[in-house]
């Protein structure tokens, strides 16, 4: 429902709704994961771009900005599964004295 009205606010004459039909399709596609097709699709409906539907339309597209969640690290750190070598574990029997 929400891409639907968005789709009929984007097709519309009046600057104001167009503005909020790319402001809904802004929080859909971060809500909703919409692909790039799909906003370039609704995006190419535009009668006509003003500069603040510009701005709007570039927010839309820098879509590789990290993801700050949980899965991703949050921006801290890139999670990955711990490197196991055995150099290491040979180095850290040495520094505690085992060998």
């Amino acid at each position: 429902p929400l891409l639907r009205s968005a789709e009929r606010l984007i097709k519309d004459r009046k600057q104001l709704k167009r503005l909020v039909g790319l402001e809904f399709l802004l929080k859909a596609s971060k809500d909703d994961n919409l692909t790039c097709e799909q906003i370039t699709t609704l995006c190419s409906l535009l009668p006509k771009i003003t500069k603040s539907e510009q701005v709007l339309l570039e927010q839309l597209v820098a879509r590789d900005v990290p993801q700050y969640n949980e899965r991703y690290g949050f921006g801290l750190y890139t999670p990955h599964s711990p490197i196991h070598d055995d150099r290491i574990a040979d180095g850290a029997k040495l520094m505690n004295g085992e060998e």
